[in-house]
């Protein structure tokens, strides 16, 4: 029996939680598919890894790994400050949040992850780091299987610029809107291999 936990509706918070993530599966399935269609390029073209990343008519960023295309924000030049220590994704790999602080800009950041781990076979699980105002998925932490941890970065004057490191088995990726954005897709680049 599920108990009332601090005035919250469960029954309201479980179906919007589950349609969340069906749209973001949606929407990582449309990014990251493997499709014949090119993405139109507007001539900008950026070597990085021994890769081509190719600009995009929408000002993204377009590179062929694998047979497959991937979609970044920035080009792989604004995202080379960020230090991406090294890491091996094992086939399941864990999604971990915090409940709280999760909000459309971590959305977009679970998305572009969890499709880029999606294209390359790896099966990605959303699990909450604590256990207050978690919906309906397990709760876990850096102590057990490898995860990626999404939080955000404690403001101390203006934006908070995105960093990667690793605590025990997760690989944390921390920032604001704009520096969490950064820095999932700098660990893209990493896990792609460029």
């Amino acid at each position: 029996m599920l108990k009332k936990k601090s005035g919250l509706n469960l029954k309201v918070l479980v179906p919007v939680f589950i349609i969340g993530i069906l749209v973001l599966s949606t929407i990582g399935f449309i990014l990251g598919q493997n499709t014949e269609q090119q993405t139109e390029i507007t001539g900008g073209v950026v070597k990085y890894g021994g890769f081509e990343f190719y600009k995009t008519q929408n000002d993204k960023w377009v590179v062929n790994v694998g047979g497959k295309q991937y979609l970044f924000d920035y080009s792989p030049d604004e995202l080379s400050s960020i230090n991406v220590p090294y890491f091996v994704v094992p086939d399941r790999v864990y999604l971990l949040f915090e409940p709280v602080e999760k909000d459309n800009n971590m959305e977009y950041a679970f998305t572009k992850l969890y499709s880029t781990l999606s294209n390359l076979g790896k099966r990605a699980v959303f699990a909450c780091i604590s256990e207050e105002n978690c919906p309906d998925v397990p709760i876990k932490d850096c102590s057990e299987d490898f995860a990626f941890y999404l939080k955000k970065g404690v403001e101390e004057e203006g934006s908070v610029e995105g960093r990667v490191f690793i605590d025990q088995n997760c690989v944390v990726i921390e920032g604001d809107a704009v520096g969490m954005s950064k820095a999932v897709e700098a660990v893209e680049l990493r896990i792609l291999g460029v």
